[in-house]
């Protein structure tokens, strides 16, 4: 039986993969949290609690939706978030493992629970677009989740 495994496609990740972005994911809730006096993230308890849905990842670090609702706690993390996203960096080995897999012929995509729009200006902002062949994002800023897309 021949023990290699052969494929074509490579699926990426965005944030956190890709993106070296949990710095700025932490100071963005963070500023929120301070807002509310709730207790502050750090990144390894950041690491324990996140979650998709997202909504269920907010509730667990202390909002309650139902003093206000989960849609304008989410677009204000989104807005601080993106002010902050230009101090994020690509992971260490990123590029050259994009390139890597580029001249050896094989295709890339990203699949990420960032928006579409805000995914494909950042992708663009890095220089990278040109190593895949597709990139899906969700259509709004819930993250609820990208499985979906995954199946489609």
């Amino acid at each position: 039986m021949n023990s290699t495994i052969k494929f074509e496609n490579i699926i990426w990740d965005w944030n956190g993969t890709l993106l070296d972005d949990i710095g700025i994911c932490i100071e963005s809730m963070n500023i929120l949290l301070s807002e509310r006096e709730l207790p502050l993230l750090y990144p390894e308890y950041y690491r324990d609690v996140f979650t998709f849905p997202v909504r269920e990842y907010y509730a667990l670090i202390g909002f309650d939706f139902s003093k206000e609702p989960f849609s304008k706690v989410g677009l204000d993390f989104m807005e601080i978030y993106k002010k902050n996203l230009p101090k994020s960096k690509l992971q260490k080995e990123a590029i050259s493992t994009l390139d890597f897999f580029s001249k050896n012929g094989y295709k890339q995509y990203v699949l990420s629970a960032m928006e579409q729009k805000s995914l494909n200006i950042s992708l663009s902002q890095f220089g990278i677009t040109n190593f895949f062949e597709g990139t899906y994002g969700l259509s709004d800023e819930y993250a609820e989740g990208k499985i979906s897309l995954g199946k489609m």
